[in-house]
């Protein structure tokens, strides 16, 4: 398998077990993904393994997945359906997202990616951190008592 790609994405060097042109799933081990976004923000996706499916255009990632971007955000899962023909990631396994303004923890997430939307659904935990992303012109997060201190909204 040569470089195989995603869609809007610069290639990336899994290993993998069937040939592509001779089978509908590929399985991928080590897979490794860099990509640019329109704005100019890079991502890294690394998972263990993974099942691609050809007829479908849909990736399946397995244990250890890992999304982080040069602005900030990094996403941990262990379990994720990405849809490319609909534009859309589906975890319904436990998720961390991180970023400068805090953190979010649910049960499951769904990403709508054209639209950079993200529904998080179960037991969600969010962590709030003032002022890290705060501009001269926004006021800073504030409900009682020291602006200052992390708000966790569970």
């Amino acid at each position: 398998m040569n470089s195989p790609r995603t869609t809007n994405s610069t290639p990336h060097k899994p290993t993998c077990k069937n040939e592509p042109s001779t089978n509908a799933t590929i399985k991928l081990f080590g897979i490794d993904s860099d990509s640019v976004q329109a704005s100019g923000v890079k991502a890294t996706l690394t998972a263990d393994r993974g099942l691609f499916d050809n007829k479908k255009n849909e990736l399946e990632l397995f244990e250890n997945i890992r999304v982080d971007t040069s602005n900030g955000m990094k996403a941990r899962l262990s379990h994720a359906m990405v849809y490319q023909k609909e534009h859309r990631i589906v975890s319904k396994e436990p998720v961390t997202a991180e970023m400068p303004a805090g953190t979010i923890r649910s049960s499951s997430m769904t990403l709508q990616t054209q639209t950079r939307v993200a529904a998080f659904d179960g037991n969600v935990q969010v962590r709030l951190l003032p002022g890290a992303s705060q501009s001269a012109n926004r006021p800073s997060i504030g409900i009682g008592g020291d602006n200052r201190q992390p708000i966790d909204v569970v």
